[in-house]
């Protein structure tokens, strides 16, 4: 059933692998296919003897996993390696705002940076960041897709991956209409 499971995400792409590699930035299709190889394998060289192949089974699942899965699922749900790829995509001299991000991705961090809040509304959030991007043309914004509203250009923003199951995105200041950002400060856009 693995060794299926595996086989058709690796190859035929079905709905539910997608979804996986969508919300958890993970595709473990590889290993996974070979640890269940080993369990076909393993049930019929010893199909006699249960409890063996039961364990030799147990032994590939969890040395597979420790070995192949594990590291594959840290990237995808810390912080450190998606930090990391924003260092290498932002500028130097930015100071980086998170807005609605975990804590982990403040510990994470690399440079100069400023949290909006953890606990704090996100339209909250929102007004206090965008009134600090206007402070410094150094300013960037670090948002994930739901945190995204009608006053962030799509075109100008960066596409840093997926941690924590959230897709992230660099938001420099150009990316931001003014518009929305006005004397009062920011107003959340009224959703249809």
């Amino acid at each position: 059933m693995i060794a299926a499971a595996a086989a058709a995400a690796l190859f035929g792409r079905p709905g539910f692998a997608v979804k996986v590699e969508t919300d958890n930035g993970v595709a473990p299709w590889d290993w996974l296919l070979a640890v269940g190889t080993v369990g076909i394998v393993v049930s019929l060289i010893l199909w006699r003897r249960g409890w063996t192949a039961f364990a030799v089974f147990m032994l590939a699942v969890w040395s597979g996993y420790g070995l192949f899965g594990f590291p594959q699922m840290t990237d995808a749900r810390s912080g450190k390696a998606l930090m990391q790829r924003i260092a290498e995509r932002q500028p130097a001299d930015v100071s980086l705002g998170l807005v609605g991000a975990p804590e982990q991705l403040l510990l994470q961090a690399q440079g100069d940076v400023r949290a909006f809040g953890f606990k704090r509304p996100l339209d909250e959030q929102k007004r206090l960041a965008y009134a600090w991007l206007k402070e410094n043309s150094t300013h960037w914004l670090l948002m994930s897709r739901t945190a995204l509203d009608p006053c962030i250009q799509r075109e100008w923003i960066l596409d840093v991956g997926v941690s924590n199951r959230r897709h992230w995105f660099l938001i420099p200041p150009v990316a931001v209409d003014v518009a929305c950002i006005d004397a009062a400060g920011y107003v959340a856009p009224a959703t249809p």
